[in-house]
């Protein structure tokens, strides 16, 4: 880490680090012109937990706003290395997304951006929670909310894109270890008991099975195979936002041209691991706006691999399971990468 730091820090203008500094912060922002005549810098607060970024609420004499840093490491996760560029990334989809009917609305603005800090201001949305509450007490995903995430992803894959969107092939090869690899291999030093006892060798069958890990590695390199579709690459409750004017969908730092099939993936996993009523699953597939040869074994494809990398994998979900229903989670998820019959076992 301290040499990351030193690296960081050697990178950007002046070594400006993103911290609850009043006064670093304030003479940030009123050298870059961001500040208003007379505008003070009242307080500066964390929003929620972030994973992959610094961020902090930063409230002023007349407005508050959002700071978003990226650095070299996964912040949530500090011993993992996660290149910089993502915030280019997240700037230029945010871009795009304000030209997309049913997307501009549930984007957050950007009000100002600076590659060369690897910083984003971009508009408060105020004391709005994330939906990862799913995952917990019996919840389900509501009709309306449900029909304004549908909205979204089907126009943004039917998006017409008039430039060439940023390949973001360093944050897909992260992305790629961490949901294709890391999971699946035996030896990655995980221990799964800490999480639930029973899962470390409740999980080995899928770690030993060679027939998976050679559909879950072509599923792999599907997804870092260029597409064309914008996705947003990370469509789980953690990306939706709850707030006083409706859903809204944050974090696309692993957006890219890819295709349709993993974002509506990743969807359905998560509403498969929150335990979602059959009436949600069938609406996403009934209701979602399915572009031209959209591929429904690639769609159970994605789907089994993102619900086993969730239960076995680094990035963990407060969800609320005992090793009896991870099993038979993992088993159902299986099915879906080696036998496609995603459609099937939902009954759709």
């Amino acid at each position: 880490m301290p040499d990351l730091i030193d690296r960081f820090n050697q990178e950007v203008p002046k070594g400006f680090f993103l911290e609850n500094d009043l006064k670093k912060v304030s003479a940030f922002l009123t050298e870059i012109g961001f500040l208003q005549s007379n505008e003070r810098l009242e307080k500066i607060e964390k929003p929620g937990e972030g994973n992959m970024n610094c961020v902090y609420r930063v409230i002023t004499s007349d407005r508050s706003f959002i700071m978003k840093q990226a650095r070299p490491w996964v912040e949530k996760y500090p011993q993992i290395d996660a290149p910089v560029s993502r915030i280019n990334i997240e700037n230029t989809y945010l871009e795009t997304a304000q030209d997309i009917a049913g997307v501009g609305p549930a984007s957050p603005k950007c009000l100002w951006f600076d590659h060369s800090h690897y910083l984003m201001i971009i508009e408060d949305l105020g004391e709005a929670r994330d939906l990862t509450y799913l995952y917990r007490d019996d919840a389900k995903l509501c009709t309306e909310h449900l029909d304004q995430l549908l909205e979204y992803l089907s126009n943004l894959h039917r998006h017409d894109l008039n430039s060439d969107f940023p390949s973001n092939i360093d944050m897909r090869k992260l992305n790629h270890e961490h949901i294709f690899r890391f999971p699946f291999d035996p030896t990655n030093g995980m221990d799964l008991d800490k999480i639930t006892p029973g899962l470390q060798k409740a999980a080995r069958p899928y770690q030993q099975n060679t027939t998976l890990d050679q559909l879950i590695s072509s599923l792999g390199l599907i997804y870092l195979s260029p597409g064309n579709t914008l996705i947003h690459g990370d469509f789980y409750p953690g990306s939706w936002l709850l707030a006083d004017s409706g859903i809204k969908v944050i974090d696309p730092e692993f957006s890219f041209v890819g295709i349709a099939e993993f974002d509506l993936g990743i969807f359905l996993a998560h509403m498969l691991m929150a335990q979602q009523p059959d009436e949600v699953l069938s609406a996403i597939w009934n209701q979602y706006n399915k572009p031209a040869d959209f591929s429904d074994m690639l769609l159970s494809g994605f789907t089994g691999v993102e619900m086993l990398r969730r239960l076995i994998g680094i990035a963990q979900l407060p969800v609320q399971l005992n090793l009896s229903e991870k099993n038979a989670l993992m088993k159902r998820a299986a099915s879906f990468i080696t036998k496609g019959d995603l459609v099937r076992q939902l009954g759709i």
